[in-house]
């Protein structure tokens, strides 16, 4: 190579910056372009417009004129219509009940009362929709014999058990939001969340006796814990609520809203409540 020879490759890159830049600015002009074609259009009275992906065409096909139409038009299958600067969806609109999470549940169990619900994937025990069933009542009894009323929170800190759903729909059946937090988090974190919640009842295992203890000494809201695995003092055991006769759950719970609260790890799922 000789030596006065001089390789200068900023021209090249200056003109792929140039060329993105221009494509950019094409694009947001392009999109511009359309969405004003697409008002004037429908100010000028021409019918909806139907867009399918990324092409639009008038409702009205004359007004596009015979050289605008396609050969071999394909068929849409799903087509939005825009009128009135409203896109509407070509799909039916939703239906609203007036069910609570837990009455959706005992909708879905009668038809599988055999099947396997819930299943530890250690110890393997079992629970069948049936058993399930049984039990999210007798818990949500249990907790509405021990005082507990429609609207007050119940928190789960507790790690993937079978029994976890079960005082989940069990609270949510008695009417009560239900806050979930991290099982290893701190009982100040843990603290702080149920504060913020205004938890009256703490769902756990027993291996966190202490902790959730200690929760409910620095949450002046809590006035019951409920553990999983042997009775402890000060706590409620589980395996207690199980004997309760079920006789004191409401099936008719009113619906009034819903209220999905979100803080830090701490999601409040609730039942519905009026």
């Amino acid at each position: 190579m000789p030596a006065n020879f001089q390789c200068n490759s900023e021209p090249r890159v200056q003109l792929t910056k140039s060329r993105i830049s221009y494509f950019c600015k094409m694009s947001v002009h392009l999109r511009s372009t359309v969405r004003r074609a697409l008002l004037l259009a429908n100010r000028a009275g021409n019918g909806p417009i139907a867009i399918t992906g990324q092409r639009a065409a008038l409702g009205n096909a004359s007004a596009m004129g015979s050289a605008a139409a396609s050969p071999n038009p394909k068929p849409s299958i799903r087509t939005n219509v825009y009128e009135n600067n409203i896109v509407t969806s070509p799909y039916a609109d939703c239906e609203f009940h007036d069910m609570t999470l837990t009455q959706k549940f005992f909708e879905s169990a009668v038809r599988w009362p055999d099947k396997i619900a819930l299943e530890c994937g250690i110890s393997g025990r079992r629970y069948t929709y049936n058993t399930m069933s049984q039990a999210v009542r007798r818990f949500g009894s249990a907790l509405t014999r021990m005082g507990f009323i429609q609207g007050e929170v119940m928190g789960i800190i507790a790690p993937n058990l079978p029994e976890f759903p079960i005082a989940m729909f069990g609270a949510a059946g008695a009417g009560m939001p239900v806050a979930l937090v991290n099982p290893t988090y701190t009982a100040d974190e843990i603290a702080r969340q149920m504060t913020l919640v205004e938890a009256t009842c703490l769902f756990g295992v027993s291996e966190m006796a202490e902790t959730l203890k200690a929760v409910a000494q620095l949450c002046p809201t809590v006035r019951r814990i409920v553990l999983l695995g042997p009775s402890q003092d000060g706590c409620a055991s589980y395996q207690d609520m199980m004997q309760d006769s079920g006789d004191l759950f409401n099936d008719n719970i009113k619906v009034g809203f819903v209220f999905v609260w979100f803080c830090n790890a701490c999601v409040e799922i609730t039942s519905p409540f009026s």
